[in-house]
């Protein structure tokens, strides 16, 4: 077999894979303080170096939540009249802790020790619209504004500009700094330029596509970048391959391929993509090419099982250090998406308890068996509960051989399925096929006392 037949054969595997085992995985919250905001629009958000969560919101100002109340700096907070506009258009955070914030009239940071915000009064960006920003390790501030990339110092001193584009329709939509210190800029209604890791030379890069990069990441695992277009969905850089699974070709997204930002989960080989009209996820996968090279692929994920399928309004998705995606938006408001691991708290009313006998679950004791549940309750003794299902069943009334009433002692059987529980002083086995319950009594086994606990370690 030849290395071309086999590359589109693994390639329509994935594409066909289901996939929905991670997604099975996820949850989706909203935010917990969204009734604390400002204004319910938020465009951006950002984890800064102590955990602390900060919002960009569109009209409210910049917000720090320290999850349980929200700090706002914005025109209308007594100390804040030096902000001119409301409206945040980019957040970063330095080297030293500042909290850089980007609006629609000029560059501003906050100093989180004093809790003050300061105008940096440069005239490269004071009274301008923000479009990007990108810290330096070094403590300097790449920023775009109108058609400059300026570099700005800790002292707030300009170091470098350079002018972008070949025209007035064209600026610096996105700033990124790779591993090894080289400054990328997408151009709107262009392609790409990059500055060396000094700062020294402007640098045009080859694009030939007719669409325009509007943002770019760096994998570092697959060694590639990965560069959202507008209106071309996503491409590997710089081989230019455009990932066919972003095009979104099926008819039901009309702005599904229009990038917005794009954030790599590494942990899970995940890229999450907001776009003009929704968020979209793809695993990244390697397929062996025409070259015997394996080539970076993006392979769409399911998401109806975790995610609101209604077409969405929102900023740029950003990962917290948990792993935990968050989701800025105006439609919905901003929301979470998490991994439960396997151990994630699930809230399950059991409705069934309340439509057959009226009274909300309270339990007593209770014992996990995979998607089943034993459930015992003063009222209503033992039963048994399928999650998946949320069929209910009970002891005192639906029992093989008999029905019987039991103890509160509950254990799970060690070795075997089912579960222990006792009658008095004697022992009862329990175990379910489906939802019926069958039970017997252990032979030769009667205690001198009431049994109160059960455990088979």
């Amino acid at each position: 077999m030849t290395l071309r037949p086999l590359y589109f054969i693994l390639l329509t595997m994935l594409l066909t894979w289901p996939g929905n085992t991670l997604a099975q995985r996820f949850r989706c919250t909203e935010l917990p303080n969204q009734t604390l905001l400002p204004v319910p629009q938020m465009g951006r958000v950002l984890e800064d170096a102590e955990g602390y969560m900060w919002y960009g919101t569109q009209g409210g100002g910049v917000c720090r939540d320290d999850g349980y109340r929200l700090k706002t700096w914005n025109s209308r907070q007594p100390g804040c009249k030096a902000i001119e506009s409301d409206e945040v258009t980019a957040l970063a955070e330095s080297a030293d802790g500042r909290i850089w914030v980007g609006t629609r009239s000029g560059l501003y940071f906050i100093d989180k020790r004093q809790g003050t915000i300061r105008s940096v009064a440069i005239d490269d960006v004071q009274h301008k619209k923000i479009h990007c920003l990108a810290p330096r390790a070094d403590g300097a501030l790449w920023v775009g504004v109108e058609r400059q990339v300026v570099l700005i110092s800790p002292a707030l001193k300009v170091l470098k500009r350079f002018t972008v584009g070949e025209n007035d329709r064209q600026e610096p939509k996105n700033l990124m700094i790779d591993h090894k210190g080289t400054l990328w800029i997408c151009i709107l209604r262009g392609g790409l330029y990059s500055i060396d890791k000094d700062g020294q030379q402007l640098t045009p890069r080859p694009w030939t596509l007719d669409k325009a990069a509007n943002y770019m990441v760096e994998d570092t695992l697959h060694h590639c970048y990965w560069v959202g277009t507008w209106g071309g969905g996503i491409v590997s850089y710089p081989d230019m391959t455009v990932q066919p699974g972003t095009l979104h070709t099926d008819g039901k997204s009309l702005f599904g391929c229009e990038v917005n930002n794009m954030v790599i989960d590494p942990k899970r080989g995940l890229m999450w993509s907001s776009t003009v009209d929704n968020l979209y996820a793809y695993r990244i996968v390697s397929v062996l090419g025409t070259d015997n090279r394996h080539i970076a692929t993006l392979i769409p994920m399911p998401t109806a099982d975790f995610m609101p399928q209604e077409k969405k309004i929102i900023g740029d998705v950003a990962l917290d250090r948990h792993g935990n995606l968050w989701v800025p938006g105006q439609l919905p408001h901003t929301f979470i998406i998490s991994e439960e691991m396997g151990g994630g708290i699930r809230r399950d009313a059991v409705p069934a308890m309340t439509e057959q006998i009226g009274y909300k679950l309270m339990v007593s004791r209770i014992v996990r068996e995979g998607a089943y549940y034993w459930i015992y309750q003063d009222r209503t003794r033992l039963s048994l509960y399928n999650s998946q299902t949320g069929e209910l069943a009970f002891m005192a009334n639906a029992a093989k051989p008999e029905t019987i009433s039991t103890n509160k002692a509950l254990a799970r059987r060690k070795g075997t399925k089912g579960v222990w529980t006792c009658r008095g002083r004697r022992l009862i086995y329990a175990w379910n096929e489906g939802m019926t319950i069958h039970w017997r009594e252990e032979a030769g086994v009667e205690l001198p006392d009431y049994i109160t606990d059960l455990n088979d370690p």
